[in-house]
């Protein structure tokens, strides 16, 4: 199992004034911890956490300061928008030992109850999973063609994943397809017409920008 390598940079600096700043160089805070060694700041690069973070995985080798860390992207904060990644958790693993992740559940296909005038609603599109490191799936696909209006999918329908274990109630529902009531059918019909008759909204002050979120996170052991 190959497992990808990103390059970190301790750094003293926190705050966040100081955060952003490093942002705006092309590199996001990060902290490293876990698997009873001190918890380090770090610095990676934007350009390489991406590409991981495109590639689904959840693994990757720390390199800092000439030695290597197998660990697990633990815990990514995006800013208050949910479209920039601003600061990164990467906590230590041992390949031996057992690990709890959150796995994506992708769903493929078309549902033939949407054909059908049903909505596909997906509520569950996360998963907890616990295994070994090298038993990691890089997502749940769960197959929707067969499902008509009124099907549901809940955690003990989910396909096996080998060697990895569903955490959560079996009964926990994944997702659901459900026929809108004939006003609601309306209602959506009528609300394109209405948008465009509506007037522009005038904005007369620009909001002030939000407070970032606290970047730093807690020590963790």
């Amino acid at each position: 199992m190959e497992i990808e390598k990103i390059t970190a940079t301790r750094r003293a600096e926190t705050g966040t004034r100081r955060m952003r700043k490093i942002r705006e160089k092309g590199l996001i805070p990060a902290i490293i911890y876990g698997h009873k060694t001190e918890p380090v700041n770090i610095t990676v690069s934007k350009e390489e956490l991406m590409r991981h973070l495109r590639g689904g995985k959840h693994m990757v080798d720390v390199e800092l300061e000439g030695t290597r860390a197998r660990a697990l992207l633990k815990q990514i904060q995006y800013d208050h928008l949910g479209d920039h990644v601003i600061h990164v958790d990467f906590a230590r693993i041992a390949m031996d030992e057992e690990v709890t992740v959150s796995v994506q559940i992708v769903l493929t296909g078309t549902a033939v109850g949407v054909t059908h005038g049903g909505v596909l609603q997906h509520i569950l599109k996360e998963i907890q999973v616990r295994c070994l490191p090298a038993d990691i799936p890089d997502s749940i696909p769960l197959r929707i063609n067969d499902l008509d209006i009124d099907a549901t999918v809940h955690i003990k329908d989910l396909p096996p994943a080998p060697r990895a274990k569903y955490l959560g109630e079996p009964e926990q529902i994944v997702l659901l397809i459900v026929k809108l009531a004939e006003e609601e059918i309306a209602a959506e019909a009528a609300a394109p017409a209405e948008a465009a008759a509506a007037e522009p909204e005038v904005l007369t002050k620009r909001k002030p920008e939000e407070e970032e979120e606290g970047e730093e996170s807690e020590e963790k052991k």
